[in-house]
């Protein structure tokens, strides 16, 4: 009998395709045991390594987490009736085929955080087989930012609206490997744990990152006689990893989801004024010139990103297939989206038409076609497609529009104005008072992150209306608390295996 919270899951491939019995454990490539794995450095980054891969998979930010179940919710493709798509923009929880999408969600997210519970339960009781301090500070620091990140959006889908918390529990914060049940807290608690995460990790990575000393173009282009020429690989591309950016970054999403608006604020405004070694942004707002590029996800937005070398095959198989797709004209989204405003850059970039085989228009996102790079120069420094072949999932313009929202008036009209700006838009006045503002906001939201995975978390912390989400029927059902879907006992099992069975 193997006890699977015995052995460690690295360089992880999540296999759906078992009996039902077995449907979403675990199954590792390599296994070997515990004291084996994190006797040496190498296991650990192994190990880390692993989780990332993990988070790659369609089940969470492949696909699902980004332009998959999470924007079906926000109806942002053209759907079947009678699909699980379908179902998903009609907020069906209940239907079988809604159900199992959300069960690979909740499952696959804990069981990429018990591998971070396996490595940081080993840290501290191995350290000395770490190289150096830095490195044992980036591998924990990492770490425990990627647990308070898988945390917070198990909050943000299977938790209550904000505005609606009590002192119910929700969810579990899990922190331990066991197969014992973890008990669930209420809201506060589980901001409290998500919290201490992050300033654990931010203390961790905060003056040593690599990425708070070199720039984006030394970071991603390590060499020799250059002044980025690291002994080990694991300290180059730092915006692809959990960096003290992306822990920062993360703290203003916790901040704004617990409605801390001040210290949201404070965050964000330090985020969009951190200079690279040459005194511009460190994380600049993209313009046309980079999406004449092709840079059409703006790569040097983003904070975090994962780096997913499947993107190319992905997009031909989800979007250039029709899978994915809004309309077959442009209309609609021209219309909708961006309100026929012609100056708009993504308006004119982003969006393409194409014919498919059978003759049929589609109107497809062109946000993860990764081509050929039109041009090396530049900020960032892009070398070829391989550079853009990464998944956003915290980008600098989330920060904007963040301070935007929320900020003292005159501020947030200089951020908003700086953000229209790179978007092509003349300056426009935001609207007096919050909830015209929060309208304003939330609309841009979702022309900004269309195809991230993200605007369903702002509608759901505005608790907007059907009316106010566009593409939803106005007379749609619109349900922001997720059911959680299986017991804690169930998805033990799943993830660590039934014992009685092993």
């Amino acid at each position: 009998m193997m006890k699977m919270y015995r052995w460690i899951l690295y360089s992880i491939m999540v296999l759906l395709s078992v009996s039902c019995k077995k449907f979403l454990q675990v199954t590792p490539r390599t296994e070997s045991p515990e004291e084996l794995t994190y006797s040496t450095e190498e296991g650990f980054k192994k190990v880390l390594t692993g989780v990332y891969i993990q988070m790659k998979d369609t089940s969470l930010y492949g696909k699902a987490l980004v332009f998959g179940t999470m924007e079906h919710l926000v109806s942002s493709w053209d759907v079947r009736q009678g699909s699980a798509e379908w179902g998903l923009n009609r907020h069906d929880y209940a239907a079988q085929d809604v159900v199992a999408k959300f069960d690979s969600i909740y499952t696959h997210m804990y069981a990429a955080i018990a591998n971070l519970n396996a490595l940081l339960k080993n840290m501290d009781e191995r350290r000395g087989v770490f190289s150096s301090e830095m490195m044992y500070r980036l591998v924990k620091g990492e770490a425990l930012g990627l647990r308070a990140y898988l945390h917070l959006d198990l909050l943000r889908i299977y938790g209550p609206v904000p505005s609606k918390q009590n002192a119910s529990p929700i969810l579990s914060y899990v922190k331990t490997v066991s197969k014992k049940v973890h008990p669930k807290v209420d809201f506060k608690t589980f901001i409290g744990e998500l919290l201490r995460d992050l300033e654990a990790a931010e203390e961790l990575l905060g003056s040593i990152d690599p990425i708070t000393k070199y720039s984006l173009l030394q970071l991603r282009n390590p060499a020799k006689n250059t002044p980025f020429d690291p002994a080990d690989d694991f300290y180059s591309h730092r915006m692809l990893r959990m960096n003290v950016y992306a822990v920062k970054a993360l703290m203003a999403r916790t901040y704004i989801w617990d409605g801390d608006i001040h210290k949201a604020c404070a965050i964000a405004k330090e985020l969009v004024n951190v200079k690279d070694v040459n005194g511009t942004a460190k994380f600049r707002l993209g313009t046309d010139v980079d999406l004449g590029k092709n840079d059409f996800a703006l790569i040097n937005e983003h904070i975090f990103g994962l780096f997913d070398h499947n993107l190319e095959k992905k997009f031909d198989q989800y979007f250039a297939s029709g899978s994915l797709k809004k309309g077959n004209t442009p209309d609609a989204v021209k219309r909708q989206l961006y309100g026929n405003v012609t100056e708009d850059i993504r308006n004119n970039r982003l969006w393409e038409m194409r014919i498919l085989s059978n003759t049929d228009r589609i109107n497809v996102l062109k946000k993860y076609n990764v081509q050929e790079y039109g041009g090396k120069e530049g900020h960032g420094g892009i070398v070829d497609e391989v550079e853009l072949k990464q998944i956003p999932l915290i980008r600098i313009s989330e920060l904007y529009l963040l301070l935007a929202e929320a900020g003292e008036e005159n501020e947030a009209q200089l951020y908003w104005n700086r953000y229209l700006s790179s978007r092509g838009l003349p300056n426009r006045q935001l609207p007096q008072g919050i909830p015209a503002r929060r309208d304003e906001i939330m609309n841009e939201f979702r022309r900004e992150f269309f195809g991230e995975g993200q605007a369903f978390y702002t509608y759901k912390r505005m608790e907007a209306m059907a009316n106010k989400i566009i593409f939803k029927s106005p007379t749609s059902a619109v349900e922001y608390r997720i059911p959680e879907p299986l017991r804690e006992t169930e998805y033990i099992k799943r993830i660590y295996g039934d014992e009685e069975n092993n």
